[in-house]
């Protein structure tokens, strides 16, 4: 796969605005002056470049985004209705069937140790850096599981963590839930951060495997499948579900 199909497949499958330095490290182009080069000449007629906040390090600078056809979609619906045309429905029976082995384990530091909110997340492995599916326990003093969760979904989890203990003003979400954890060590709970592991999803005759991670869409289905998951095993989600 070359530099700029590298880009096209992350811009692709993350339908969000990334700057040229976020998209040099997320698709390990080196050096980053190469992903502008490409993003200027080789691939302009299918990306947009917005000056807007860059959804990996939240800073305003020029972004790269995929390139949205509205102008197309605009044509196709002043378009004079053809007649006869066949219409095509996707039908799911209770012959479908998904399967997948997982668990949730710890996210180590450096040192071998668990990590726990609010630990300096510079601490933690380098091997979490990239995409993961994550979730915030709530334990007892003792370590006990008290069945209070946050799950989240991220394209990079260290700053992601970063983003928790140290949230923007406008950070909405950080701010909430670092103010409940905070709420929780004041009475001596411990804040524990694990990620989902697993070895491929089933899906008929479709195979997908934690490499895919990269694709946004595929990180929010998990999100969103453990989330109701918990929420049929009466955990207390500090989700807003």
């Amino acid at each position: 796969m070359t530099n700029a199909e590298k880009i096209l497949h992350f811009l692709n499958n993350n339908d969000f605005s990334y700057c040229d330095d976020c998209l040099s490290e997320l698709c390990k182009i080196k050096p980053r002056q190469q992903v502008n080069q490409i993003c200027n000449n080789k691939i302009t007629d299918k990306l947009i470049t917005v000056n807007k906040k860059c959804h990996n390090c939240e800073k305003i600078k020029n972004t790269r985004q995929k390139l949205h056809i509205h102008s197309e979609l605009q044509k196709e619906k002043n378009r004079p209705a053809v007649k006869d045309v066949q219409n095509y429905n996707l039908i799911l029976t209770n012959k479908g069937n998904i399967h997948f082995n997982y668990n949730w384990t710890n996210v180590y530091k450096t040192d071998g140790r668990a990590y726990h909110f609010p630990e300096n997340p510079g601490l933690i492995d380098k091997k979490y850096k990239g995409p993961s599916v994550y979730k915030w326990s709530i334990l007892g003093k003792n370590g006990n599981d008290l069945k209070i969760a946050y799950i989240g979904e991220t394209i990079e989890l260290i700053r992601r963590v970063r983003h928790y203990c140290n949230p923007g003003p406008k950070q909405k979400t950080n701010v909430r839930i670092k103010d409940r954890f905070m709420e929780y060590l004041r009475t001596n709970r411990i804040i524990n951060l694990e990620i989902l592991i697993f070895d491929e999803i089933q899906l008929n005759e479709v195979t997908i495997n934690s490499s895919n991670l990269l694709d946004s869409n595929l990180r929010k289905m998990l999100e969103h499948l453990f989330i109701t998951i918990f929420k049929e095993e009466k955990y207390i989600l500090l989700n807003k579900v």
